[in-house]
């Protein structure tokens, strides 16, 4: 049905984390599921800044893989671990999340960063 891909450069992220606190970025953009693996790192400031920008990117990449089918919020997708490979998973209760997983039961996500970059790719297949 779609693909998307996104890059972050990890220093807009961290003035982000500066300006505005590591909390209140977490809060606007993860999913109330993603907020534990968040505030185990809370303590790290380097990895919450990777954690932080690669879960913006992947989500992005599966905003435009998803339009026009599915406008999401933020709060419409997490990112969970399914052993050491992430995976996109929509919030069913929410319309837009369920309106697209209706119409594109997989979503395959790749996600890397290294230096200042943070990329996600996004793949959805439709029925």
């Amino acid at each position: 049905m779609g693909i998307g891909i996104d890059v972050v450069l990890l220093s807009r992220v961290r003035a982000v984390v500066e300006r505005r606190g590591a909390a209140r970025f977490a809060r606007r953009i993860l999913h109330h599921k993603e907020m534990g693996d968040f505030e185990e790192l809370v303590r790290d400031d380097r990895r919450v800044v990777a954690f932080l920008a690669t879960r913006f990117a992947a989500k992005e990449a599966l905003y435009k893989a998803a339009f026009p089918a599915a406008t999401l919020t933020w709060k419409d997708v997490y990112v969970a671990k399914q052993g050491r490979k992430p995976s996109l998973m929509l919030d069913t209760t929410m319309e837009q999340g369920r309106r697209l997983a209706e119409v594109c039961p997989r979503l395959h996500l790749s996600v890397s960063h290294d230096g200042d970059l943070a990329t996600a790719f996004v793949v959805l297949e439709s029925r």
